[in-house]
């Protein structure tokens, strides 16, 4: 008669493997630069959010399933940037040579290998894995406006502790507006 019938424990196991699906796509987007370094295996991201999307659309259905799917993607995108923001600082050891009392042209300089590293990143982001995100372009956007908004705060501490006649911090500038203006 084509009637199937569920039991509660395979109802409830179900729900347990979905929600371990939905943690571990998540991780992996939050992490795609690891997860998918380069944007390889060719198509395995596009496929990642793909699944997060039907994992999330079991829950509800039509629009209110779609939103929930592009805030999911973007809190992701907003972890991802701070932790590889994070990271980035943890390489140039910012806040260990902050706390050691470096000078202030030192923390400029630290500033400017900051900046590559981010220009960098956001390169190899929008040239791999941009196609991925091509549903959730506007997100991609958010995700690089995060992360310099994460630098931000580090520039500003750097510059407030520059003495006033001063050019050290020109480089850190010429640098991010190449990047603006290209980008």
């Amino acid at each position: 008669d084509g009637v199937g019938t569920v039991t509660l424990n395979e109802r409830d196991r179900f729900n347990q493997v979905k929600s371990r699906l939905r943690a571990l796509l998540e991780k992996q987007i939050t992490n795609f630069r690891h997860c998918f370094p380069f944007g390889r295996p060719e198509g395995a991201l596009k496929a990642t959010l793909s699944l997060l999307e039907r994992v999330l659309m079991k829950d509800t259905q039509g629009s209110l399933g779609s939103e929930e799917v592009h805030n999911v993607v973007k809190r992701c995108l907003e972890n991802a940037a701070l932790v590889n923001y994070t990271q980035i600082c943890s390489e140039v050891s910012l806040e260990e040579r902050i706390a050691s009392g470096i000078s202030p042209a030192a923390r400029i300089d630290d500033l400017i290998r900051i900046a590559e590293m981010c220009v960098d990143l956001l390169k190899e982001i929008d040239e791999y894995h941009a196609e991925a995100f091509a549903w959730y372009s506007e997100l991609l956007v958010e995700h690089a406006e995060t992360y310099w908004s994460l630098f931000l705060v580090d520039m500003q501490a750097a510059l407030a502790v520059q003495p006033p006649d001063t050019w050290d911090a020109f480089p850190l500038f010429e640098l991010l507006n190449d990047y603006l203006c290209q980008d």
